[in-house]
């Protein structure tokens, strides 16, 4: 059964890490081509997506920390189909994880335009401005941080219930 385990949380790991990669690319694409010129990337780029991908992992360590319990909780169970359940818990986590960076990658947004004022990504990516996207990647991922112990919070409702059986 631990072999099974492993198996398991390696596919979520490589699943969610190509979600993650897909999905950092998707919300820097504004700024990845400006910032990208003969080939080399930007360092405002190179930080900006380094916080991003940063954070996003953080997020995704929460929730895989809590899949492996559910994993856990789910293989002690007498359950008959026992794939259902894990996929189940496993796109429930990941899903939420994702849910919750790209809510919170669009506040930081709003507050880095109350600290910074109205900037637009885009023109500090053509500029090079990269104390602008360190400033911003920091109180993305500082944030994030933050945000770890109420998901993992949250995630522990989302655990399957084992019901132990009381012997007098």
């Amino acid at each position: 059964m631990e072999h099974l385990k492993l198996i398991i949380l390696l596919s979520y790991v490589v699943i969610a890490t190509c979600i993650a990669i897909l999905i950092l690319n998707l919300l820097t694409l504004r700024i990845k081509q400006k910032s990208i010129i003969d080939g080399k990337i930007g360092l405002s780029y190179g930080i900006w997506f380094v916080s991003l991908f940063l954070s996003l992992s953080v997020l995704l360590y929460a929730s895989f920390e809590q899949l492996q319990t559910a994993i856990d909780m789910l293989m002690i169970s007498p359950t008959q189909n026992f794939w259902t359940p894990i996929l189940r818990m496993s796109s429930l986590h990941l899903g939420f994880a994702v849910l919750v960076f790209i809510i919170w990658y669009y506040v930081i947004g709003l507050l880095a335009t109350v600290i910074l004022g109205n900037r637009k990504d885009k023109f500090e990516a053509e500029g090079d401005n990269y104390v602008y996207f360190l400033i911003k990647g920091t109180l993305l991922f500082c944030s994030i941080w933050l945000l770890v112990f109420p998901l993992r919070t949250v995630l522990t409702y989302f655990l399957p219930s084992v019901e132990l059986p009381l012997f007098h």
